[in-house]
This record gives structure tokens, sequence and C-alpha cells, in this order.
């Protein structure tokens, strides 16, 4: 099993989604999760956001920030994350290596705490200066604690499912399958996100993730159902 990251960057030069050509940048993030047998490629799992993708060439609209504004953390410019590229991979580690098995066990304590039970104190598998390279929230781990017990908040019996885990030294990359119902909509929640953390001292010291927001905005009502 290979777990990838990659960011896509290119200009909107041809029609996409039937929208004609407008010159604009483009970034947004694709998250992978390969399986190999006999050095052959025999399965792949993916999550992509297209949702930056869109807005940056008019197709939706920039609604990351009413987001934010739900989640009580400051806003984003163009209703677009701002993502950092973050630590390289191979950049030089200090302190002890991580174990494979130490890795896997900090992702299991991140899923386990905030995540589910939405108490904004459950964050003890994240870092005081956490990093979170894609902007949904800003560094810190109280934002993030934060963030998640008013998600858990809006959807109290959503679930989030673990299907694919890869682990390798300091690095765990995971794919989740989320489902639940928003209680004030009574609109159920579908969609999927990939996480990718850094291991130091047996806690989560950065965090890069690709989530699948036009579907999460569409749970929210942040989006019409039909795009």
């Amino acid at each position: 099993m290979i777990a990838l990251r990659t960011i896509v960057t290119g200009n909107h030069t041809g029609e996409y989604v039937g929208v004609a050509p407008t010159g604009k940048p483009i970034q947004t993030s694709v998250s992978h999760i390969f399986r190999f047998r006999d050095d052959r490629l025999v399965e792949h799992w993916q999550v992509m956001d297209t949702y930056r993708i869109l807005v940056r060439i008019g197709r939706l609209p920039g609604v990351a920030a009413q987001f934010q504004q739900l989640l009580g953390v400051p806003e984003s410019p163009e209703g677009i994350f701002v993502e950092k590229p973050g630590t390289e991979f191979g950049a030089p580690r200090t302190g002890r290596p991580a174990t494979r098995e130490e890795s896997r066990a900090v992702g299991r304590r991140l899923y386990g705490g905030a995540i589910t039970t939405g108490i904004a104190e459950d964050v003890d598998a994240l870092a005081e200066d956490y990093i979170q390279n894609t902007g949904w929230t800003p560094d810190g781990r109280q934002f993030f604690g934060n963030a998640w017990a008013i998600g858990r908040g809006a959807m109290p019996d959503g679930l989030a499912v673990q299907t694919h885990v890869v682990a390798e030294n300091d690095r765990v990359a995971s794919i989740s399958v989320w489902d639940g119902t928003i209680t004030a909509s009574g609109t159920p929640v579908d969609f999927a996100s990939a996480d990718f953390l850094r291991i130091e001292r047996g806690v989560a010291a950065e965090h890069w993730d690709t989530v699948d927001y036009v579907r999460l905005y569409q749970s929210f009502g942040l989006l019409p159902e039909n795009i």
C-alpha cells in the first residue's frame, strides 16, 4: 500500500464543466492510496477537492468562509482555504524516530478524540503547536478542538470510518468516509476525506488533508444539491 498526496496547479485555458476559459490560475489537492501486487497497481482509492477549482473559475460561489464562521475560526480570503506546503518529506528529523505502529496509534487516538467525542479539550493526540497546512483552521490544537466541538454539535450522530490506513515511520495517512445527519436541517452527510499526519514525540505535529468539500458544503446547506 502506498499513500500519496499531490498539489495540483495550472491555468484554466480550456473549457471545464461547461465554463469557458478564464485564464485564472487554480490550485487544489488530490490524495491517493494505491495497492500493489507483484510490482503492478491493482487497486486505487482517491479523494479530490474539486471545490477550489470550481470557485476559481466562477462555477461555484466561495462559501468556505461561511463554513469557517460556523466553526468559529478566522475566514479565508475569496472563500478558498490558503494551503501551505509544510515540512518537506525528506527534511531532517530530530529526536527518537517514530515507528509505523506508533504512528498508526496516534492516528487512532486523533480520530477517537475530538473528532468522535466533540469535546474541545480532547486533543491530546495533537502537539500544542500543531501545524494545519490546508488552512481550514489556524495552527494550534485549540482551534482544531474548538472547530470539532462545533462540527460535532451540528451532526452529533456523525461517524467517520477510516477505510484505509497506511503508515511508514513518522507518517500516517488514511481515507475516511463520513456519514450522519445535520440536526438543524435533517440533511444526510456523505463525503470522503484523506488525512496525512507527521508524528513527533508521540503526537501529531503536522497535518495535511484533502476533503470533498463540494459534498460537505452541500450537507451544511451552503451549496445547492444540484450543481
